[in-house]
């Protein structure tokens, strides 16, 4: 699918205007950047992506429901990670053992690694900041240099989830619910065109546990990630202190 038809498709629209605008003042994009919290480069497109995606898809009232935003970040990735699992069966035939091998996990190479998972929840609340009539550069700043990010996955998880739960279920609608088009067409794209099974499909063969162990192990890894963060706290704050201080040095040899 061409770049600019998926952009369409989740965000309504592309503004080639303001690219020409942009392209024209010789202003480039940032693709990644190293978040000072972790160390971990951060994906500054996919980051963006994701979070125009829910400025223009908002949460269903229903924390168990999964909309358009959602494929726009963690949605879209828990989809691809379906199919790489279905591909993977003679490895890992049961789908907890390659979440918990696969799923966001650091320094692990897959389709929804750690540093997909840092974009996402990390464009999530990117998404609401702006919403709520914020500045894109004041939450940037507040949030990596200012520590705002230091309990990222914990705050991504009581806004959007609240409870382990709802967590789980909105995993299982995003990838066997009653989808809205948005969600549905990810799941033909993802799913089909690269050679695996639709869960709907995979339920009505007898696959309903595996969906449901499936789901679990998204559920658990969210989990994981806010016990991570917290036993990280002090080296998180330590590492942040030092990109403070090396900001400091840069400023002053500048002027």
């Amino acid at each position: 699918m061409d770049g600019r038809v998926k952009w369409w498709w989740l965000a309504n629209s592309y503004d080639e205007n303001f690219v020409e605008y942009c392209d024209s003042r010789g202003m480039s994009i940032t693709e990644t950047f190293t978040d000072p919290i972790t160390g971990y480069e951060v994906d500054a497109t996919h980051l963006m992506a994701t979070a125009n995606g829910f400025l223009e898809n908002p949460d269903p009232p229903s924390k168990e429901k999964a909309v358009g935003g959602d494929v726009a970040g963690w949605g879209g990735d828990i989809i691809t990670f379906w199919t790489d699992w279905r591909n993977s069966l003679d490895k890992y035939p049961a789908p907890l053992a390659f979440c918990q091998a696969k799923l966001a996990v650091p320094g692990t190479v897959s389709s929804f690694g750690y540093t997909d998972m840092i974009e996402d929840v990390d464009g999530y609340q990117l998404a609401k900041n702006v919403a709520g009539g914020g500045k894109i550069v004041d939450w940037m700043t507040s949030y990596y240099t200012g520590g705002g990010g230091l309990k990222r996955f914990r705050n991504h998880f009581d806004r959007r989830w609240q409870t382990a739960t709802n967590a789980r279920a909105c995993c299982w609608d995003a990838l066997a619910g009653p989808a809205g088009a948005t969600v549905a067409a990810a799941r033909l794209w993802f799913i089909t065109k690269r050679g695996a099974v639709l869960p709907a499909d995979y339920i009505l063969a007898g696959g309903e546990e595996k969906l449901a162990e499936f789901c679990q192990g998204f559920t658990d890894r969210q989990l994981a990630l806010i016990g991570l963060e917290n036993s990280m706290a002090a080296q998180y704050k330590e590492n942040l202190a030092a990109f403070h201080k090396q900001a400091a040095k840069r400023a002053a040899a500048a002027r």
